[in-house]
């Protein structure tokens, strides 16, 4: 499935990072052009209960 999250913020990374390890297509979609930057560059990091990893593309 293609999904679009919009914000990468917080909470919108979590869902993006949590879909995409479900297998589905994910877009975020932020306005933090620096975010957007390093996302693209280093993959997004995402630390907690469900473990850590660096999701990318």
């Amino acid at each position: 499935m293609k999904i679009a999250v919009i914000g990468a913020g917080a909470m919108g990374s979590i869902y993006a990072a949590l879909l995409a390890d479900a297998g589905h297509e994910v877009w975020a979609v932020d306005t933090w052009g620096a975010h957007v930057d390093v996302i693209n560059a280093k993959g997004l990091r995402v630390e907690g209960p469900s473990g850590d990893r660096t999701v990318t593309s």
